[in-house]
């Protein structure tokens, strides 16, 4: 993560502005108990994709000629991947939030109970 100082707003009284971290999804968010966690840079990456396991299924109900598109049906064989991309993003957002919060707590709870 790139850590930047970005100004905010002065306050009233003339102190200086507090820095925040530039790329910190709460801070950009304006999320303010710093519990919540988003990577919009990863978007694209999900859209990807959802986009592969689609056309894979597309072909499943209109099936392409493969000889008078191969292009096409060589295309709508790459949604095999779609799913492997998922597990990843997963894998990886799952290993961050457990990392955040044994940074946050100094521990890893397996089983979380809101309130308790």
């Amino acid at each position: 993560m790139f850590v930047s100082t970005v100004p905010q707003d002065t306050p009233a009284g003339g102190d200086q502005p507090s820095p925040r971290a530039v790329g910190d999804s709460n801070a950009d968010h304006g999320v303010g108990d710093g519990l919540r966690f988003y990577r919009p840079e990863l978007d694209v990456l999900r859209f990807v994709a959802f986009m592969f396991v689609f056309i894979t299924h597309r072909n499943d109900l209109s099936p392409i000629d493969s000889v008078k598109h191969p292009w096409l049906y060589s295309f709508s064989l790459i949604g095999v991947y779609g799913v492997p991309i998922f597990f990843l993003l997963s894998a990886y957002l799952i290993t961050e939030l457990l990392q955040r919060e044994r940074q946050r707590t100094g521990t890893i709870h397996v089983v979380h109970r809101p309130g308790v």
